[in-house]
């Protein structure tokens, strides 16, 4: 089939117009002279078969920013060929720069039922002309192109987080009797107005538009008028609707399709959460994640968990997992990788970007340069590090190019620095870079860094040390207030730090590897199998894997492990785990004590319930939260939910740790979770890391 702008061609314009005559019944009348008018514009299409009959024309005109298709017509003979589609889709290609299309159609014509296959959506309707009490629908198509009204509902929204409600939740919440629905009612909290954005696909309009009564119709198009339907440009919509189709049962039910297009809807948008109430979708939230990044919830927990969605909106591990590259840079920069990463937004220019990157590079004994791509074209970012100074590690380039993996990728890289830091005993790091983009920036607030001048500044403590000492040190450099290390004004401090758990929690994360080891911060030995710590956090029992397994989450700062709920072993964060590797031959250095990470969160629930929570965390697939429940999915299982582990240099094995419990009283079978007293954990602790000092 050939597509082409109707210009310059008499002959095929009077085909047009007895295609036209034949058709007026539902085209309606069009003066003659208005087609040469149409046709000399350009504003008229025309499809052709292989023998160069006229199969169909499409007339439209242009109106400010937007088009209006003026007729749509198909020779009768050749409908059910997709014509339509291909008139229409030559349309699009050339309305680029236009904001949308819109068109008229009466409700009972037979050419009805094709603009919602178009990608069309029912915005309203009113009566008809004529006297047969008909009804005209106004049909609207996106084309994705922001304007200034987009722009500014974007930032009106940007701080909330932004879900997409499916058809059956925004039915909910306007339903004054069933009972079911209060779940979805809740949405509709005043606390949550200031936190969460709702809103609702284009899909949730058409499926209002099907219903037969007309009452109906104009009540739920004014309710959904105080919702934003998303944006998205058509052709991200159809590549999204086309994979999730793959998920559902084919032939699809008219409910399915519905469901796919409402998914399609908000992948491509972008949007991370879609809330509904439907079994069917909820299944398929971790699958739609893995592929997408947006998962499927119940309004409940969008309530019971905003403050973990809020940060899962922007952190997203699972999905760098395994698909980005690290390596040595060692030439200089392409055009296309200065493009990724030049900060065009602080006015740096490339021969600036270039200018500096050159330099580092020609130093190749001082300077190491790192860059991340996905793949091996895409750049992801780039970290620098020059070593010139032996008290300082300094980070003149720290850029991640914009994206949905932004955050995920900076909270990582951000521990390989530190971990470069305290590997070679420097005492500070210091962030040189004058372009760090604002998302940089608030990551290295939140990691512990500091303003200084107009650097960023990190001081690190890779030692074990009491309250007393740690303020009395951090005292000095003037991290508590500038108390300038003067016993009376660290004693007060000291004991805060001690005896306040979340204190001690918030600045260990600070300035880790830190560890006051005499604050009262519940400590925890926690068993684990070789091959789940492999998979998880342990980079050396992963290397003795001949498939290689760390390579899936080596960018990951945080994760979770699963185990059964009973018994508990009294966990509870904040806190500190010790990961006890049991014994398995296959694995050298197992039966040891081998890692320390963060003890963020405990969660208790259902197998399912838990899956769809931390399924973005990565590593753990369906089948093996079945597994572990034993086939049972309304038993409980438990996630221990951990960060920033540090492998311990010596592990301590089981003979010398056993020692340190029996000497503490501390049951020494490690069948669950163990709480051990802090002097433990110090003693423990300083042995992995090869500290002679004791408690």
């Amino acid at each position: 089939m050939n597509v082409e702008i109707l210009k310059g061609m008499p002959r095929r314009l009077d085909e047009v117009k007895r295609l036209w005559r034949a058709n007026a019944a539902t085209l309606g009348f069009f003066p003659e002279g208005a087609f040469e008018e149409y046709a000399s514009k350009g504003c008229v299409l025309v499809a052709s078969d292989q023998a160069g009959l006229l199969a169909g024309y499409l007339l439209f005109r242009r109106s400010g920013d937007r088009l209006a298709i003026v007729h749509l017509c198909v020779r009768q003979e050749m409908r059910e060929r997709r014509i339509a589609r291909a008139l229409f889709d030559a349309l699009v290609t050339t309305s680029k720069s236009f904001r949308g299309i819109n068109v008229s159609c009466r409700r009972d014509f037979s050419a009805y039922d094709l603009w919602p296959q178009l990608g069309f959506v029912a915005v309203h309707e009113k009566p008809g002309r004529g006297t047969k009490n008909t009804v005209l629908t106004n049909w609207w198509f996106d084309c994705g192109n922001p304007d200034l009204f987009s722009l500014l509902e974007k930032a009106e929204t940007e701080q909330k987080l932004t879900v997409v409600i499916d058809a059956n939740v925004f039915y909910d919440l306007n339903n004054p009797v069933a009972p079911d629905t209060e779940e979805s009612k809740a949405l509709q909290a005043d606390w949550l107005q200031s936190s969460v954005e709702l809103q609702i696909t284009p899909e949730t309009l058409n499926e209002i538009n099907r219903h037969s009564t007309q009452s109906h119709r104009l009540r739920n198009r004014q309710r959904a008028a105080q919702f934003t339907a998303v944006r998205t440009r058509h052709d991200k919509f159809a590549a999204a609707e086309s994979t999730v189709k793959q998920y559902f049962c084919s032939p699809l039910s008219e409910s399915d399709a519905s469901d796919v297009r409402q998914l399609a809807w908000t992948i491509a948008s972008g949007c991370r959460f879609f809330v509904t109430r439907d079994e069917k979708v909820l299944n398929l939230s971790s699958r739609l994640y893995r592929e997408f990044g947006t998962s499927a919830i119940r309004p409940s927990d969008l309530i019971v968990q905003l403050d973990e969605l809020q940060e899962r909106s922007k952190y997203n591990p699972a999905r760098v997992a395994g698909v980005l590259t690290l390596r040595r840079l060692r030439q200089a920069p392409t055009d296309s990788f200065i493009n990724a990463l030049q900060a065009s937004v602080r006015k740096e220019t490339k021969p600036r970007f270039r200018e500096r990157f050159c330099k580092y590079l020609a130093a190749p004994k001082t300077c190491h340069c790192w860059g991340l791509s996905w793949g091996e074209e895409k750049p992801a970012a780039l970290v620098v590090y020059d070593c010139s100074s032996k008290a300082e590690l300094l980070v003149p380039f720290m850029r991640v190019a914009r994206g949905p993996e932004a955050i995920a990728i900076v909270r990582n890289l951000l521990l390989r620095v530190v971990k470069e830091a305290v590997a070679e005993n420097r005492s500070r790091i210091v962030i040189t870079d004058p372009y760090c983009l604002d998302f940089v920036e608030e990551e290295l607030k939140k990691d512990g860094f500091s303003r200084e001048d107009r650097h960023w500044v990190k001081h690190t403590m890779p030692i074990a040390v009491t309250a007393k000492t740690f303020v009395e040190q951090i005292s000095l450099i003037g991290g508590l207030g500038g108390s300038g290390g003067k016993p009376e004004a660290t004693r007060g401090l000291s004991e805060i730090v001690r005896s306040d758990a979340r204190t001690a929690h918030r600045l260990e994360r600070a300035y880790w590897p830190l560890k006051i080891i005499d604050a009262l911060l519940p400590s925890y030995i926690i068993p684990i199998q070789p091959q789940w710590a492999a998979e998880l956090f342990d980079d050396d029992l992963a290397n003795q894997d001949l498939f290689g397994a760390r390579t899936k989450l080596s960018l990951n700062r945080e994760g979770v492990y699963y185990r059964s709920a009973v018994p508990t072993g009294g966990l509870a964060a904040p806190g500190r785990i010790l990961w006890y590797v049991s014994d398995d031959k296959k694995y050298q250095g197992s039966k040891c004590i081998r890692a320390c990470s963060f003890l963020d969160d405990v969660v208790v629930g259902r197998p399912k319930e838990l899956f769809r929570r931390f399924d973005r965390l990565g590593v753990y697939e369906w089948k093996h939260l079945i597994e572990l429940a034993k086939g049972d999915i309304d038993t409980s299982l438990m996630a221990v939910r951990y960060s920033d582990t540090q492998l311990l240099a010596n592990p301590v094995r089981w003979d010398t740790f056993q020692k340190v419990l029996q000497a503490a009283g501390v049951p020494t079978q490690l069948q669950s979770p163990q709480l051990i007293p802090t002097q433990v954990f110090a003693n423990l602790y300083r042995q992995g890391m090869g500290y002679k000092e004791n408690l």
